[in-house]
């Protein structure tokens, strides 16, 4: 493999971790440091597993895994860059300006959304975003 990978792209020295997720799914984060750099110190190595633990607790009730059906990773990047400022509560007519595209242009992207999340209004499509588990009242018994 580095003979192959490592060495064609000036990689050398790697760490990795692994964090376990619900449903037998896993998570992992790698990262390489340029041939010639240092080794990964122990401090550091554990930092990363630190982290990745962290982490790893918030794919799937916060954060969106990117294999999951409704992952942003899976929109065009136009398309993700508008649904960036909706997140951010603008208009689709203050997306535009922030874009520098015209209103049909956004609303074009907006519904690419809506198709993308399968939802039919504003409040449904940040709600699948941002993923928020229904209140304990609302969930069905």
């Amino acid at each position: 493999m580095y003979t192959h990978y490592h060495r064609k792209l000036g990689l050398d020295h790697c760490v990795g971790s692994i964090v376990a997720l619900p449903g037998g799914r896993f998570d992992l984060i790698a990262l390489h440091r340029a041939a010639g750099g240092p080794d990964f110190t122990p401090r550091e190595i554990e930092l990363i597993r630190l982290f990745h633990a962290e982490v790893g607790d918030l794919i799937g009730p916060v954060l969106v895994p990117s294999d999951d059906e409704y992952s942003p990773a899976r929109l065009p990047p136009r398309v993700r860059e508008a649904l960036g400022y909706l997140l951010d509560g603008d208009s689709e007519k203050q997306v535009a300006a922030r874009m520098g595209l015209s209103r049909d242009t956004v609303h074009q992207y907006v519904t690419a959304l809506y198709r993308h999340y399968r939802v039919t209004s504003r409040a449904e499509l940040l709600a699948r975003v941002l993923r928020r588990p229904r209140p304990e009242s609302a969930q069905s018994t």
